[in-house]
């Protein structure tokens, strides 16, 4: 059963702060998750281009557009999309593939989704 990352992480922000978590663990934990994953994804886009961007897009309305938005979006922005792409439903599952695709470097993919992913994880378990 799928479980939502952004309610474990309120759960064990409010389980950091009884002191049965520890919250350093639990935000780098967190952030090693997301930046494996990442990293498939990430790789995927690199091989695949723009036949794993419309897998990934496939399962919205309208997969044209998710690709087309999210390609101009990742144009405009680059890697610096990847500090915000956890906040933004649909734009976190492209952004991997994206910067992949664009053939942004594996460590500044790394830096950046990094970054992003620990935004992504303080701001939940602070909220908890």
């Amino acid at each position: 059963m799928p479980i939502p990352a952004n309610l474990v992480l309120i759960a064990a922000g409010a389980l950091a702060r009884s002191g049965n978590l520890n919250l350093p663990r639990i935000i780098l934990l967190s952030v090693m998750t997301f930046v494996l994953a990442d990293l498939a994804w990430y790789d995927a886009g690199r091989r695949f281009g723009e036949r794993i961007l419309h897998f990934v897009c496939g399962h919205t309305g309208n997969p044209e557009s998710c690709a087309g938005r999210a390609t101009a979006a990742f144009s405009k922005r680059g890697a610096r999309t990847l500090l915000i792409s956890k906040f933004v439903i649909g734009l976190d599952a492209v952004a991997a593939p994206l910067a992949g695709k664009h053939g942004i470097s594996v460590l500044t993919f790394m830096a950046f989704d990094g970054l992003g992913a620990a935004l992504w994880t303080i701001t939940y378990t602070v909220l908890g």
